[in-house]
C-alpha cells in the first residue's frame, strides 16, 4: 500500500540545515578530503517536519513529528536532481484515535489515543529545483518499521488519569512503501 508523506521544512529547521550544512561540509572535507563534495555529486543533512497518516485508518488525525536523515544530491541537469538517502527517523501515525481495544479492565474510558509508528526510510526522490532557495521534491521510499506504539490517555473513574503506551509493532506491516513530497 503506499501511503502520502508530506514534509515540510519549517523556519527554525531550516536555521538548523543552513547551519549544520556548514558544519558537515567542513566535517566531510576534513574526513574524506574535498573530493566527496563537487557541482555534479555532494552529501546532504535532512531535517524538518512531517505530517502523516497511516494506511487504513479511518479516523483521526494526521501525525506532526519531525524526521532526520542523510542524502546525496546528484546532479542530472540546471534544474534535476536525484536525491537518494537514508532516515533512520521516519515517523508515521495518526492522533485522537477512539475505540481501540487496550487489554486491561482496570480503564474505564480512554479519552484519546495516538498511534506512534517510526521507520528506517530509504528515499529515492527527484528534486526540481525552481531556484537557488526554492524546490519540489518526490519519489518512492521503502520503510522498515523500527518502533510501533499505542499511547491513550484517559480517566480512571476517580478523578485520576492515566497514561499507557502498548506496544504493536507485531501487529504493523513491517515494510511499507511510501510517496514522500518535499517542499523546501
Amino acid at each position: 500500500m503506499i501511503v502520502p508523506f508530506l514534509r515540510l521544512l519549517s523556519l527554525s529547521a531550516l536555521l538548523i540545515a543552513a547551519n549544520v550544512a556548514r558544519g558537515q561540509a567542513a566535517l566531510l572535507v576534513l574526513l574524506f578530503g574535498d573530493k566527496v563534495a563537487s557541482e555534479k555529486f555532494h552529501f546532504t543533512m535532512d531535517i524538518g517536519a512531517s505530517l502523516s497518516t497511516y494506511p487504513g485508518l479511518d479516523v483521526g488525525t494526521p501525525r506532526t513529528a519531525f524526521y532526520f536523515g542523510l542524502g546525496t544530491s546528484l546532479k542530472l541537469s540546471d534544474k534535476l536532481y536525484f536525491t537518494p538517502g537514508l532516515m533512520p527517523v521516519s515517523p508515521y501515525g495518526a492522533r485522537g484515535l477512539t475505540n481501540l481495544a487496550l487489554d486491561t479492565s482496570s480503564i474505564v474510558a480512554a479519552s484519546k489515543s495516538d498511534l506512534i509508528a517510526n521507520y528506517i526510510s530509504v528515499p529515492l526522490q527527484f528534486q526540481y529545483r525552481f531556484s537557488e532557495r526554492f524546490y519540489v521534491a518526490a519519489g518512492p521510499q521503502v520503510g522498515f518499521l523500527s518502533q510501533a506504539v499505542i499511547r491513550s490517555d484517559g480517566d480512571l473513574g476517580s478523578g485520576e488519569t492515566f497514561v499507557m503506551e502498548r506496544d504493536v509493532k507485531d501487529h504493523l506491516n513491517s515494510i511499507m512503501f511510501s510517496f514522500p513530497v518535499d517542499i523546501g
